[in-house]
C-alpha cells in the first residue's frame, strides 16, 4: 500500500530530489497500477489512440501537480487515483471521439448510439439487419434480442430460453452461463462482417 502521507510530504517538501521520491513511491505502488488498469478497462473498446500505462503515468502526473496546489487526495489515496484515471479517460474521448471501424475493438453497436441521427438510424438499421443475417441462428437470435429487440433482452436465463427454442436441431443447447461469452463472440464476428461493409456505412453517417 503507497503511503499517502509520505508522498504528500516528500511533494510538499518543494526540493527536486523530494518530488522524484514521490513520483517513485507512487509509480512502485501495485493498488495504483491495478487502479489504473481496471479504469482503462472500462473504456478500452475506444480508447486506441493511449494504452493503461500511458494513463497510469498522466494520472501520477497529476496527482503531484495536484498535491502542489493544495488539492489532491485527502485521505484515501487509491480511491482519489482510480476516481481521477476515469476522468482522464473521459477526457481522452471527448479530445479523439473513436471513428467507426478504425480497429476492430470497436463495439460496432455503439455507431448507432454516437454517430447516426435520427433521419439515418432507419438506413443504418437495415444494414445492421442485414449484417446480422449473416450470422449463424445461434449468434443472430442472441446479438438480435439483446440489442435490437424493442425493448432489449438482457436477462440471461430469457436469452438462453429464447436461443434454445428456436435453435436448429442437432444444434448444441446455450446454458445462461454461458451467454455472456457467446456474446462477446458473437459480436466479434459481427465486427468483422461490418467492417466489409465500411462503405456503407460511412456513407451513411457522412465520414
Amino acid at each position: 500500500m503507497c503511503n499517502l502521507s509520505e508522498v504528500t510530504d516528500a511533494v510538499l517538501n518543494g526540493s527536486d530530489e523530494y518530488v522524484q521520491h514521490a513520483c517513485r513511491l507512487l509509480y512502485g505502488c501495485p493498488r495504483l497500477r491495478k487502479g489504473a488498469s481496471l479504469a482503462y478497462l472500462r473504456f478500452e473498446s475506444r480508447l486506441r489512440h493511449i494504452g493503461w500505462e500511458d494513463l497510469f503515468h498522466e494520472a501520477v502526473i497529476e496527482v503531484i501537480k495536484e498535491i502542489q496546489q493544495g488539492r489532491g487526495p485527502r485521505s484515501n489515496l487509491h480511491g482519489y487515483f482510480f476516481r481521477l484515471c476515469l476522468n482522464k479517460c473521459q477526457g481522452f474521448l471527448r479530445k479523439e471521439p473513436p471513428t467507426p471501424f478504425q480497429h476492430t475493438a470497436v463495439d460496432v453497436i455503439e455507431v448507432v448510439v454516437h454517430y447516426a441521427n435520427n433521419e439515418q438510424q432507419k438506413d443504418l438499421h437495415a444494414v445492421m439487419v442485414e449484417a446480422m443475417d449473416e450470422l449463424k441462428t445461434q449468434c443472430r437470435l442472441l446479438m438480435w434480442h439483446y440489442y435490437m429487440e424493442e425493448p432489449p433482452v438482457k436477462n440471461y436465463d430469457q436469452l438462453a430460453h429464447i436461443v434454445n427454442e428456436q435453435k436448429h436441431p442437432g444444434e448444441k443447447g446455450l446454458s445462461p452461463d454461458s451467454v455472456p461469452q457467446t456474446l462477446t463472440r458473437c459480436r466479434e464476428k459481427l465486427k468483422l462482417i461490418l467492417q466489409q461493409k465500411r462503405e456503407a456505412l460511412y456513407d451513411l453517417l457522412n465520414i
